[in-house]
């Protein structure tokens, strides 16, 4: 029995039986009423005690260790949370463009200056006029025409052993300054032309050259 309905029920017996118990003896024992009904007090109090004890269960109703779930609840779908959309990666500006730096293109019969040296050159010593025996016929190395014969008289050189002189950084030097003419000091070996000149040998170049007049 439910252990709330239960106790209510001994209470009324309780109270039925005191009920019981003090007419029985106000009538049928011939007491007085104030004395019956003390009777009739204590037989419930005690029957209100002692009934609930025998006949009554503390023990709550086992319940489901599993939660109820109501078929509602089962219909209802579960709420999910919407996966916010991704953000749109952020278009990375391009790199500036460089444009590709044409490479020289030589024409044939123009002088090609020499590429960059790591050798800046420094000037070589030149001399105000040529020496008292007149100056070297320098279109005798080959390479060098009359009118770049007149470029290197105004830079100072009127003499083979100049020329024959000449190191690394003065040819570098030479090179850059030939204006409309770089590049051909080196080109043409103008040094170990002129060296043979100046110890008073003849080149293949400087021997046909006396003999038909033509330079360069």
């Amino acid at each position: 029995m439910n252990g709330n309905n239960c106790k209510t029920t001994c209470w009324l017996l309780a109270l039925a039986a005191g009920c019981l118990i003090g007419l029985f003896f106000w009538i049928g024992a011939e007491w007085s009423l104030f004395w019956s009904f003390i009777a009739g007090v204590i037989v419930c109090v005690m029957s209100a005690v002692f009934l609930p004890r025998f006949f009554c269960s503390d023990e709550p109703a086992a319940t489901n260790s599993s939660a109820t779930v109501s078929p509602a609840a089962m219909a209802e779908p579960t709420a999910t949370h919407p996966t916010p959309p991704a953000e749109p990666e952020t278009a990375s500006e391009p790199e500036p463009h460089t444009a590709a730096q044409p490479e020289p293109v030589s024409i044939p019969g123009e002088p090609v200056a020499p590429e960059a040296s790591a050798i800046e050159g420094a000037q070589p010593e030149g001399l105000s006029t040529a020496r008292s025996g007149g100056a070297d016929n320098l279109k005798l190395i080959k390479g060098v025409g009359p009118k770049l014969e007149g470029v290197l008289n105004s830079l100072g050189f009127f003499h083979f052993d100049q020329i024959a002189g000449w190191g690394a950084s003065d040819v570098a030097w030479v090179d850059e300054n030939l204006l409309g003419f770089k590049g051909r000091v080196s080109r043409d070996n103008w040094v170990a032309q002129a060296k043979a000149l100046a110890a008073g040998e003849e080149t293949e170049f400087a021997k046909r050259a006396k003999t038909d007049g033509i330079y360069d």
